[in-house]
């Protein structure tokens, strides 16, 4: 698993969360079904950094200091400037254990699971008319790189698994990488990036290669100056973002509860 951590600024700017002390008192529940995680432990967090993405291992789950929000965008694939939700201000814990036969889209509907029953989340799908940017073609002939079979990636020691994409984050840069994605795949991570909906106007329907080096960090004075993600975009891929405005697929957060 690929752990994507953005800055805990980033986090704090887009779901207002607090550091301010708060009681623990731990959820524990052994689920039930067929697809579901085999033993589960929720606890109110202590003040400490988000994490952004689970820390997956054998057959363990580790999530700390997640809010509702990044469960959901995580849990259903929903890049975050595309998700309306008014949450529970408190952090979690999570320790979970599954069967090893459990792939990652497993993990996603276990969470689901976990949010519907007990955070008893509402939502539903709708088009909504706001800005957003469009990622087309530069016009230049396409720097994407095809191949008929993909490997995993090593990202200065992030191992990507071959169809994911990574929003790889360093002390002096980032990378957008990922080996056998989709162009509608960097299209939600740099959502992610720009915090704002990012829609995929290429008409590309292929799988490719990409590693795209973009200004991130504190950079030394001896080191060049990277572009930043819209002309890095442009640079290594040639695609580029345009502002505009009309329909985009949002997800809208009905009901959510503290932890039950």
């Amino acid at each position: 698993m690929t752990l994507r951590s953005l800055a805990q600024a980033l986090i704090i700017g887009v779901f207002g969360l607090t550091g301010c002390q708060r009681q623990r008192s731990a959820v524990h529940f052994r689920p039930t079904g067929s697809n579901k995680f085999t033993d589960v432990t929720i606890v109110p967090s202590a003040p400490q950094p988000v994490e952004r993405l689970p820390r997956i291992a054998g057959n363990k789950m580790l999530w700390h200091g997640v809010p509702v929000g990044l469960m959901v965008h995580y849990a259903f694939d929903v890049p975050l400037a595309r998700l309306i939700i008014h949450q529970p201000p408190e952090l979690y814990d999570i320790d979970a254990s599954f069967n090893s036969s459990t792939t990652e889209d497993d993990i996603k509907e276990m969470i689901r699971s976990l949010l519907i029953t007990h955070f008893a989340l509402r939502s539903h799908r709708e088009t909504r008319d706001t800005e957003f940017l469009n990622l087309g073609s530069s016009g230049a002939k396409s720097k994407l790189k095809t191949a008929v079979t993909f490997a995993p990636l090593d990202i200065r020691g992030e191992k990507i698994q071959t169809n994911e994409i990574c929003d790889c984050r360093f002390a002096d840069e980032g990378r957008v990488a990922g080996s056998g994605v989709t162009v509608q795949q960097i299209a939600d991570v740099v959502s992610d990036i720009v915090s704002r909906p990012v829609v995929d106007g290429t008409g590309l329907t292929g799988r490719y290669v990409v590693d795209v080096p973009y200004a991130y960090g504190a950079k030394p004075a001896t080191s060049p100056a990277l572009p930043t993600i819209d002309i890095a975009l442009q640079k290594t891929l040639g695609l580029r973002l345009e502002g505009d405005f009309g329909p985009v697929d949002m997800m809208i957060v009905d009901h959510v509860e503290r932890l039950q």
